[in-house]
């Protein structure tokens, strides 16, 4: 070649190979063509060394793009602001926005002028430091110096607008663009799609996929993984489908990252069966699922109460060959929690100690919470002890899960010191932390601490809701004083909030504690009239204060268990206990072969009234559903003699 091609030629084939090696981010591979380059005898110039850069830059190699630069420095080519621009966005691939900033300190101290390059790529340094605000510093500056923003700069602020989810300023900036005449691409679009997808913001998401395909625009793989994620972080899980669906008609080939969106939908919605459905459907595509596929598919079996099936998903992730993260052991170990299996729960955390990963304070939350449903205070103590010896900081979820353990140990006095330990820590604790510790006080009976810590709420211009008010309730019933739960009862019109079927429940359990069978059953037919269901814990709140009542109301509690058999209610034993002292272990016996029911079959617990009270503290305030056409009678039958 040296002989035939002359020397300036031969300069521009060998750049042209180490212009290819730097759109690819080749480091190696450049500097491999230009030591033959100089065996060569072929003398580097200016564009040869802002190559070097270009390819240090793009691979995100900030220490080669420093030495290209100095050793153009010291050679006869001249330096001009491409070579400082390269050098910054370096530094700004790396996300080092402080070096990126040295680095144009010293362009602008060797007499060069930054061009929209170099503020577009100090913006990219800011956008990767999640730093928005010095990103949108940077662009007023460069419109300050005079110069002319292009569509990849606007592309770059919102990119940083993206990344803080800032969804509004990233609309803000793509109107901005619009305004000035510019033309933005579907990066563009895309982009700010994704930061309304990021805010959840569905509807804005909508509106500027409009905008792109009336300017014109094919939406790409990338735009219909973000509308899905839109749709996820809604809870739109059909409308997720819905564009998944919409992508494969359009002749686009999902990716991963796509069937991990829709997956993610999934598993937020709870829907473990379509989250195993897309996963199959992924790997039938061809496509390798990734450990993140594989922690949504945890979260789904998580959420549907599936320890096993989470398990099972974390052994398949395993024989696929790949690393569990931490993320991956906090949703199996959150699965463990919901289950209520504090054992297993811990064991995966100590699996992600042995395999040396670093378990995050949520990790050990999760495990405190999961200790705290089992009422296990001890191993409680020792999570939270483990997770300070890492360096670790409690937040108020920590010392909340802590008050729920002693609470749950019926340890009232060290639930109201970790509370006291909370605010001492400057953590400010939320209405959950506070209804956490008038639990621990009500189950305990001690009304006034109950009264003391639901004033301190208030005072801290918190908002006590209907489970604040439910257990506080419970103190005056365990405390007997059944006068304070009537007034506590009448303040709650005014404060505008709702009684639920738990509210009204705890009444019915006051009256009974005085044998007060006419006011139970009276708590019982308001329940009714607020179209509440009443459960298996109110019908034994009745039914036992008919066995206490003098006279004892066997026929009251006859009337009830009939109700409740009919509504598909399923009895426990303690409910079938007061059902004996009501009416009498004969009577008991009749009743029970009357309705094909074996009295000594019975649960101890009634999974129905589990499931009731469940439903009830998830229900929103003021929803309901009727318990049925026919309107119940709560006129009292004749006492029986």
């Amino acid at each position: 070649m040296k002989d035939k091609v002359p020397p300036n030629m031969q300069r521009m084939l060998f750049n042209t190979v180490i212009k290819a090696c730097a759109k690819a981010g080749d480091v190696q591979g450049a500097e491999a063509w230009r030591h033959r380059m100089e065996a060569a005898g072929i003398k580097p110039n200016l564009k040869n060394y802002g190559k070097m850069i270009e390819a240090a830059a793009k691979a995100g190699d900030v220490a080669t793009a420093e030495k290209w630069l100095r050793a153009q420095q010291m050679s006869d080519a001249p330096v001009d602001i491409t070579s400082y621009n390269a050098v910054v966005d370096a530094c700004a691939t790396s996300g080092d926005l402080q070096s990126s900033q040295k680095w144009l300190a010293k362009a602008i101290e060797a007499g060069l002028f930054p061009n929209i390059i170099t503020y577009t790529s100090m913006i990219d340094a800011c956008a990767k430091s999640w730093d928005l605000q010095s990103a949108q510093k940077w662009l007023a500056k460069a419109l300050e110096e005079g110069l002319f923003p292009t569509i990849i700069t606007y592309n770059t602020v919102i990119n940083a607008c993206a990344k803080a989810g800032d969804a509004q300023s990233a609309q803000k900036w793509l109107a901005k663009a619009l305004e000035e005449g510019l033309f933005p691409t579907i990066i563009t679009y895309n982009t700010v799609i994704n930061a309304c997808a990021k805010a959840g913001d569905l509807q804005s998401a909508q509106k500027w996929l409009a905008k792109a395909i009336e300017a014109g625009l094919f939406p790409d793989i990338i735009t219909y993984t973000s509308m899905i994620d839109a749709c996820a972080k809604s809870g739109d899980l059909q409308s997720a489908k819905k564009w998944l669906a919409n992508a494969i008609e359009a002749g686009i080939i999902p990716n991963m990252i796509t069937y991990n969106t829709v997956i993610n939908a999934c598993a937020k919605a709870g829907d473990l069966q379509s989250a195993q459905k897309w996963l199959a459907k992924a790997l039938e595509e061809g496509l390798f699922p990734t450990i993140i596929t594989y922690n949504s598919v945890i979260n789904a079996c998580a959420k549907a109460g599936d320890l096993q099936s989470a398990q099972g998903w974390l052994a398949k992730a395993l024989e696929a060959g790949l690393f569990p993260t931490i993320v991956t052991y906090n949703t199996v170990i959150n699965a463990c929690a919901k289950a209520g299996d504090a054992q297993s729960a811990q064991k995966w955390l100590a699996k992600a100690l042995e395999e040396g990963l670093f378990p995050t304070i949520i990790t050990y939350n999760t495990v405190i919470n999961a200790c705290a449903k089992a009422g296990d205070l001890q191993s409680a103590q020792k999570w939270l002890a483990k997770a300070i010896e890492a360096g670790l900081f409690p937040d108020i979820i920590t010392y909340t899960s802590m008050i729920d353990a002693c609470a749950k140990a019926g340890d009232r006095q060290s639930a109201q010191k970790w509370l006291a330990n909370a605010i001492e820590a400057g953590i400010i604790p939320n209405m959950i932390t506070y209804n956490t510790v008038i639990n621990a006080c009500a189950k305990a009976g001690d009304l006034q601490s109950a009264q003391n810590w639901l004033a301190r709420a208030t005072d801290a211009r918190l908002a006590p809701d209907i489970v604040t008010y439910n257990s506080v309730l419970d103190a005056c019933a365990k405390a007997r004083d059944y006068r304070t739960a009537e007034q506590l009862f009448a303040t709650l019109h005014d404060l505008g909030i709702k009684p639920d079927i738990i509210t009204f429940s705890t009444l019915m359990s006051a009256c009974a504690k005085h044998g007060d069978a006419i006011g139970s059953y009276q708590w019982l037919g308001r329940a009714t009239e607020a179209k509440l269901h009443p459960d298996a814990v109110s019908y034994s709140a009745v039914i036992n204060a008919c066995g206490k009542a003098i006279p004892q109301r066997g026929d009251i509690a006859e009337q009830l268990f009939r109700r409740m058999i009919s509504e598909g209610i399923v009895p426990d034993r303690v409910l079938i206990r007061f059902l004996g002292n009501a009416i009498g272990p004969p009577a008991l016996e009749r009743l029970c072969g009357d309705l094909g029911l074996d009295p000594k079959g019975f649960s101890k617990d009634s999974k129905r009234s589990k499931d009731a009270q469940t439903r009830s503290e998830k229900r929103p305030t003021g929803t309901s559903g009727a318990i049925g056409s026919e309107k119940r009678s709560t006129r009292l039958p004749r006492t029986t003699r």
